[in-house]
């Protein structure tokens, strides 16, 4: 009985590593594509970051609509001072939104007028297999 448990441990641990580094390529591919893209928001490239969007999230609101929205959110909360990666979880399935591939990271942030910042960035896996953001949240 041992040795049966031994091997199905053992079997698991096989069958989990290639998914487990799936997900590790998955988790860092989203993530970089999120760093990317709150770059282009952090430098003021507000065009860049909806040009650089999925493009559900095109389709969700026009450039300009896009534009004013991140300059209002981002004067409210002044400059990036400081963001840490709070959570980072893999979904298929979110609220709204169709079924897919995504990653939502949540970071805390620290803004020269707002000291305590939760931004929450949710890139998805496109068709054409390029990770872009579908959602930006700030609270």
């Amino acid at each position: 009985m041992r040795k049966l448990f031994s091997i199905l441990l053992i079997g698991s641990a096989i069958i989990c590593v290639p998914v487990c580094a799936e997900n590790n390529e998955v988790i860092r591919n989203a993530t970089q594509a999120a760093q990317l893209w709150l770059t282009s928001a952090d430098a003021g490239h507000y065009d860049e970051t909806w040009e650089q969007a999925a493009p559900v999230f095109q389709q969700t609101v026009t450039k300009a609509e896009w534009e004013f929205i991140l300059r209002v959110v981002r004067t409210t909360i002044g400059d990036l001072k400081n963001r840490s990666v709070v959570s980072v979880a893999f979904a298929e399935k979110l609220p709204g939104a169709r079924t897919g591939k995504y990653v939502v990271i949540q970071y805390a942030s620290e803004y020269t007028k707002k000291a305590e910042v939760i931004e929450t960035v949710v890139p998805m896996l496109n068709e054409d297999g390029i990770w872009k953001v579908s959602g930006y949240f700030v609270k």
